[in-house]
């Protein structure tokens, strides 16, 4: 499954947002606002599924300007 969400700059910071899964967090470059949206949707899935969220892994990929598709494996 691929989601979507959106990528933009706010002044100094890059937001990150994917609504399906009621996350946004920033960076202050736009590989490390990408990052940070991979990693929280990491610790979102390990807070709510612990014993089930080793090897689980969130991959993120700019499409076109300010969107971006959100996968996930689980090996």
């Amino acid at each position: 499954m691929e989601l979507e969400g959106k990528l933009w700059k706010s002044g100094k910071f890059w937001l990150v947002e994917v609504p399906a899964v009621d996350v946004m967090t920033q960076g202050h470059s736009r590989e490390e606002a990408l990052k940070m949206i991979a990693d929280a949707i990491e610790g979102l899935v390990d807070c709510y599924f612990p014993n089930q969220s080793k090897g689980f892994q969130v991959t993120v990929q700019e499409y076109k300007k300010g969107i971006i598709g959100v996968s996930t494996s689980n090996n």
